[in-house]
């Protein structure tokens, strides 16, 4: 998996590598959320409240843990790998009752609280796991604003960068 910091564009909070204290305050004029990070981001807006929103590639709309354990695991053995991985082993049990915790939030309650101005949703169009064609038109059907970028699955790409770096933000 790649995230987000894989690009070195940005600082960031590596969920899946022990930094998971939604109760801590992110000190930025922009967040980026990336697949469930999104939740993350989502959890301490609503805590804070102090922040535009991007959210990439975000299990949208939830779904019950199950199904989205199946889909996590077509995701690990579909999508290649890369090298820079963000998920640390040694944080197995700690990262799935995390899951299990951003999992209970009510995800479209909170982005509806989100001004308009303030929210985009960056989708990569060959995503089949987490933010997949039904998930573009659920957020399209609340009215969110959905950007999808062509020849990008669920991990990090530099495209996504290139979106970010074009919209405006100030």
């Amino acid at each position: 998996m790649r995230s987000a910091k894989y690009s070195n564009l940005y600082e960031g909070i590596q969920i899946w590598q022990g930094e998971f204290n939604p109760d801590k305050k992110i000190k930025a004029d922009v967040v980026i959320g990336h697949s469930f990070g999104a939740y993350y981001a989502l959890l301490n807006w609503l805590k804070f409240k102090n922040y535009k929103l991007i959210l990439v590639n975000p299990p949208l709309p939830q779904k019950k843990i199950l199904p989205l354990i199946f889909r996590w695991t077509k995701y690990i053995t579909q999508e290649p790998v890369y090298h820079v991985k963000t998920i640390a082993w040694k944080y197995l049990l700690s990262n799935i009752l995390n899951v299990i915790k951003l999992h209970q939030l009510n995800i479209e309650e909170i982005i509806n609280q989100v001004s308009r101005d303030n929210l985009y949703i960056i989708r990569g169009v060959e995503d089949k796991y987490f933010c997949d064609v039904a998930s573009a038109q659920f957020i399209k059907n609340h009215g969110w604003n959905l950007i999808e970028v062509p020849g990008c699955g669920h991990n990090w790409n530099k495209k996504f960068d290139e979106v970010i770096a074009k919209l405006k933000l100030q």
